[in-house]
């Protein structure tokens, strides 16, 4: 049963995340087929996708409350298909747009509830699992979509696909499943949140760790294509290298942070890692730089996942959910504007200044975090017992 609810889990994250990666390798095709700019595309995949994200993860609450977290899981799996199947028969580029922001909708509940039901299914091991199965669903996408491209398949077909894994968890899900409520936030929390240089540093990490990625998710394949000379198979390969490594060493970073490991280590020089991939693939976009900077990225954006989350619900104990709803919905403005910009940075041949100031913003949040964030803020005779 358990290796059921695992599995459930793992595709539930992976079919809502594919999303994060399926138009990046189509880029091109998709342009071309519209006469569109990179910069419009850069809004397709980036912009609408990440504003409906911010904005209707707010509904997952009251979602669940209202119809429970099985059929708020089951919902956002069905809308992430319908938004795909519209993409991929899409007749004008405005209908791309709003297929897109159907498939937002969708990933925006699975964000939320995943891991609510993960934990519900299995504890804090399984939402390594959720967290994992994300990167897995992004790195899949890109590999297979470079692939596709490379075969001369159609863009459709990328969409196709994207809609039949959106729904490949709902076989497998439980009818019913009972999460833990959010519990009551506490009048003047978000002006707190706002107001605690801990959180600020933790918001940082947060869009380091989780929204760059993202960003360097939607041109990876065509960078290292037209910068790189590497062929778009092989390019989405390396793409699948890079969120798939990630996928594993998040599976790591729980137990490495359950065995004691530095919150300094994990959540500082970790990022100097991913930060100096990133630079390599800037300055080196040939397989030269491009192998060892995707090993340096999938490692380092990886290495803080847990700690990061362990020490946002110990920054503020009285209103966990509101931390981590304030980290997670602030590392989600990030690419609304980074992914056009750097679509833009592509097409007028300035991709390697993007890329760099990536790197920069990756190490600047690596440095702001050498400092364990809760320690700052929690009294030692009650914090609770490191995990």
């Amino acid at each position: 049963m358990r290796s059921r609810a695992s599995i459930a889990i793992f595709l539930l994250g992976a079919g809502a995340f594919w999303n994060g990666g399926n138009v990046g390798p189509v880029a091109g095709q998709i342009a071309k087929a519209f006469s569109a700019s990179l910069t419009s595309i850069g809004l397709l995949s980036g912009t609408v996708f990440f504003v409906v994200l911010v904005l209707f993860s707010l509904t997952a609450a009251p979602a669940t409350r209202a119809i429970g977290a099985a059929a708020t899981a089951r919902i956002g799996c069905l809308l992430t298909a319908a938004g795909n199947v519209i993409l991929a028969v899409a007749p004008a580029f405005w209908v791309l747009l709003v297929g897109r922001a159907i498939a937002g909708v969708g990933v925006a509940l699975v964000v939320v509830i995943g891991p609510a039901i993960a934990r519900a299914e299995g504890g804090v091991r399984m939402i390594s699992v959720f967290g994992a199965s994300v990167m897995f669903g992004v790195a899949a996408a890109l590999g297979l979509g470079g692939l596709l491209v490379e075969a001369g398949a159609s863009w459709r077909l990328a969409f196709v696909i994207s809609a039949v894994v959106a729904i490949a968890a709902l076989p497998l899900l439980p009818a019913r499943i009972e999460v833990r409520p959010p519990g009551h936030i506490p009048p003047g929390i978000v002006r707190k949140l706002i107001e605690s240089p801990p959180e600020l540093r933790l918001l940082l990490l947060f869009t380091a760790a989780l929204a760059i990625p993202l960003v360097i998710s939607a041109w990876l394949n065509r960078y290292l294509a037209t910068a790189g000379g590497i062929r778009p198979g092989l390019a989405g390969v390396l793409a699948f290298s890079m969120f798939g490594i990630s996928a594993v060493v998040r599976l790591g970073s729980g137990r490495l942070a359950a065995a004691g490991a530095s919150p300094a280590l994990l959540a500082g020089a970790a990022p100097l890692v991913a930060a100096a991939g990133v630079a390599l693939v800037a300055v080196e976009p040939g397989l030269g730089g491009a192998v060892p900077g995707i090993v340096l990225m999938g490692c380092g954006f990886a290495l803080p996942y847990a700690v990061m989350y362990d020490e946002a619900e110990r920054l503020f104990p009285e209103a966990p959910v509101a931390s981590l709803s304030f980290l997670s919905s602030g590392a989600n403005v990030i690419p609304i504007f980074a992914v056009p910009l750097v679509g833009s940075a592509l097409e007028s041949g300035d991709a390697e200044a993007a890329f760099i100031a990536m790197a920069a913003f990756v190490a600047l949040a690596g440095l702001a975090n050498l400092r364990p964030a809760t320690r700052a803020v929690t009294d030692p005779r009650s914090a609770p017992r490191r995990r």
